[in-house]
């Protein structure tokens, strides 16, 4: 679903720049393959590898921000929601102040 996250970045991060958008899929433990991540990323992106920050210690805490990065002036946080029933992979972008 890292897939459809940066597809969600790609097409929502010139909408309104100064508003917190926010997109969640189901999760399939992606986070369980980080390196695989983080090359999807640069891949889709087309973002360098030291741009993004990695907070191994987040993996599986409820909203905590395990990959971060800048992106056309604005942050991107990609975090885990970990539920009852479901969890659900999401993505933040933020204004960079």
């Amino acid at each position: 679903m890292i897939e459809y996250l940066c597809e969600f970045v790609i097409e929502y991060i010139n909408l309104n720049p100064n508003m917190k958008i926010v997109g969640e899929e189901y999760s399939y433990d992606e986070f369980a393959d980080i390196d695989r991540c983080i090359n999807i990323i640069i891949e889709k992106l087309h973002i360098d590898k030291n741009n993004i920050e990695v907070n191994i210690e987040n993996i599986d805490k409820n909203r905590a921000t395990v990959i971060s990065f800048t992106y056309n002036n604005r942050l991107c946080e990609f975090y885990e929601l970990i539920g009852t029933q479901r969890d659900y992979l999401g993505v933040r972008l933020m204004p960079v102040s």
